[in-house]
């Protein structure tokens, strides 16, 4: 599985408050090609995928000195008024939400993909955000713990809607 902690990310983290839309639509090709690579890998489980997932992400916070979302802050730093920038944050956002609820159909019931994969989403974003805010790794700690959690129950869930026979 391809890990947060490519150059690649590391470059966007550190990405100044001149990234242009350009320069998004660049990193977001790359996480296109990252999260592909996680869909296909095929000696994880989706609950391990997701758990690795969080794990990637605290280690990317750590190496990269709590710098956050690359999207996030060329959002910020536009000051939300450069439609392009905003654009591409809404696109790479609606992305990663995307990409959880397809990893989440591989582990709750068709029904509750779409629900559990927003929820994960929120834990994912605001761990990122808190993250960066308080320079510290306890909140992606605290959405780990939760992240499995919610993977326990939804597994439950899917086990009790489809019995072994």
């Amino acid at each position: 599985m391809t890990s947060p902690n490519t150059p690649l990310h590391s470059e966007a983290c550190s990405l100044s408050k001149k990234t242009s839309a350009t320069e998004l639509q660049e990193i977001h090709k790359a996480s296109v090609a990252r999260h592909a690579s996680i869909l296909a890998e095929t000696r994880q489980d989706a609950t391990a995928k997701m758990i690795q997932y969080f794990q990637d992400l605290q280690t990317f916070l750590e190496r990269n000195q709590f710098q956050g979302c690359p999207y996030t802050n060329a959002l910020f730093a536009s000051y939300g008024t450069n439609a392009e920038i905003v654009q591409q944050v809404i696109n790479h956002k609606k992305f990663i939400r995307n990409f959880l609820i397809t990893l989440s159909a591989e582990i709750t019931t068709p029904c509750r993909a779409e629900l559990t994969g927003e929820h994960l989403f929120l834990l994912y974003s605001g761990a990122t955000t808190e993250c960066q805010n308080l320079r510290d790794t306890w909140p992606v700690e605290r959405a780990l713990e939760m992240v499995q959690q919610i993977l326990q129950t939804e597994l439950a869930l899917k086990e009790s809607a489809h019995p072994s026979r």
